[in-house]
């Protein structure tokens, strides 16, 4: 897969990462500190907030992206769809990639501004 870049202001900073087809997505709770919550199907981030500007998205291989200096996250997504979506809320799909597998591994970087993170890169595989 190659690269894809897009700059896009995200309502209420988090953005959704998830099988095409399963729409569920974990609980978030701010008051954890976290900066992101998964679920086996979808991974939630936090980045710059709309009012703020626009965040710049990053997906691909991980062996073709140029990944930012804060590893946010590190683990499997599964995709039985084998479609990966982007939302930036609940059904307002931003972007859509097929991915090789059912299960893949995911890693997600970011400029190291955990809930205001201008940039935002996403590695499948």
């Amino acid at each position: 897969m190659k690269p894809v870049s897009l700059k896009v202001a995200v309502p209420n900073a988090l953005l959704f990462i998830r099988d095409a087809r399963i729409a569920e997505v974990p609980d978030v709770d701010y008051g954890d500190g976290s900066s992101v919550w998964s679920i086996p199907t979808c991974v939630v981030i936090t980045c710059l907030i709309d009012s703020e500007g626009e965040t710049d998205i990053t997906v691909g291989n991980t062996s073709e992206v140029k990944p930012s200096n804060k590893l946010l996250f590190d683990g499997t997504l599964e995709t039985p769809s084998r479609k990966l979506i982007l939302e930036i809320v609940p059904d307002e799909k931003i972007l859509e990639v097929s991915v090789p597998f059912a299960t893949n591994r995911i890693r997600i970087w970011t400029d190291g501004h955990h809930r205001l993170a201008e940039k935002v890169v996403i590695g499948i595989g």
